[in-house]
């Protein structure tokens, strides 16, 4: 890795100078990390477990899913083929039906959320 182009001192005196205002950095940090969760704790309490809990109990079987059918079955069948393998891993799912499950899942995510809220504002 080639040599910074500034002197020697100059770059130590950045150092130190980092060094003294580096706590206030840190709970500078630390402080917007909390302004940042305030929203999310709020969103939380006011409403039921089920209310925010759905949305990453759907998230991360959808990305196990996604990650199998799209990632991991392609590679494992690639393996088994180099090994002279006939044997092949097929999914049990084909793609028109996993996008219409997805699909579904993503409008009721995004959009069911905000006709639940519409209709609750209204009656």
């Amino acid at each position: 890795m080639p040599s910074p182009a500034l002197p020697d001192a100059q770059i130590d005196a950045a150092v130190r100078h980092v060094e003294t205002i580096a706590p206030e950095l840190i709970l500078a940090e630390v402080e917007q990390q909390k302004e940042a969760n305030r929203p999310m704790l709020a969103e939380m309490n006011k409403d039921t477990s089920f209310g925010w809990l759905w949305r990453p109990a759907g998230m991360w079987p959808t990305l196990a899913c996604i990650s199998w059918y799209v990632a991991v079955r392609p590679l494992l069948n690639a393996a088994l083929w180099s090994f002279g393998t006939a044997v092949q891993i097929e999914i049990g799912l084909n793609m028109p039906t996993f996008l219409t499950i997805f699909m579904t899942y993503a409008d009721l995510y995004m959009g069911g959320n905000t006709v639940i809220c519409a209709v609750k504002k209204e009656g």
